[in-house]
């Protein structure tokens, strides 16, 4: 008697020959996300009074406390990029060719007109070598599918690999338990 070994609802299987697509290896990185547009209303009547206070305030010369709550918030979003005020760690490595870089947001490898980006949700484990005699430092990025991405970069001196290291080092430490 024949019997499936495996399981009857198992995943598509994701192939060139099957779609043309579909590529192997480093992806491009993701485009940014699309802007947000605020829901319409239905009818005008909530958006005429949600204009009126605004308008009532500025007829009387007198501003309105929510307005100046959102200028103030604005003025500090607009000094620095949002959740930059966060002190995680942050480590960036570059020669001609090459760059890593790793921080809150993830992991960015760039090796000449290739680039990939991956979030720590992601991400399986980040390993990085240096050589033993030279300057070379070699990160690599495991996926849980079993890819791996990795790029080599080559530091200006030893001093400037030392400072790679300890940076990448506390970067993962703060995104990975030992």
């Amino acid at each position: 008697m024949d019997q499936r070994i495996d399981p009857a609802d198992s995943p598509p299987v994701h192939a060139a020959a099957i779609d043309p697509a579909f590529v192997p290896g480093p992806m491009p990185a993701r485009p940014a996300a699309p802007d947000v547009k605020a829901a319409e209303p239905e009818d005008g009547a909530p958006e005429a009074a949600a204009i009126e206070p605004d308008e009532a305030a500025l007829e009387d010369g007198t501003p309105d406390a929510s307005a100046a709550d959102d200028s103030s918030d604005d003025g500090v979003a607009e000094s620095g990029a949002p959740g930059d005020d966060d002190d995680s760690p942050a480590c960036e490595a570059s020669d001609r060719r090459a760059s890593v870089v790793a921080d809150r947001h993830g992991v960015r490898l760039r090796q000449d007109d290739l680039e990939v980006d991956f979030d720590w949700k992601e991400i399986g484990a980040v390993e990085y070598n240096t050589s033993r005699f030279g300057r070379r430092l070699t990160v690599t990025v495991h996926m849980p599918n079993r890819h791996q991405y990795w790029v080599e970069i080559t530091a200006v001196n030893k001093e400037r690999l030392e400072e790679w290291t300890t940076q990448l080092d506390a970067v993962l430490d703060s995104h990975f338990e030992e």
